[in-house]
């Protein structure tokens, strides 16, 4: 059963492999974009609060 998954997994043809990494690449980037919007909002709290907050704050 591994063997034909295997196989399988090493033919598939080129596109589906760039396909699959443009993919990976277009979800790391949201997931840095959401830790950036988590970043400027701690900040922003950092900025107008006169305790520093304990938790970042993540959407």
């Amino acid at each position: 059963m591994r063997t034909r998954s295997a196989e399988k997994r090493l033919s598939c043809p080129s596109e589906s492999v760039f396909f699959t990494e443009l993919s990976y690449i277009q979800l790391s980037v949201i997931n840095y974009q959401l830790s950036d919007v988590s970043f400027q909002f701690t900040v922003y709290c950092l900025l107008f609060t006169k305790k520093a907050p304990l938790l970042s704050y993540t959407f």
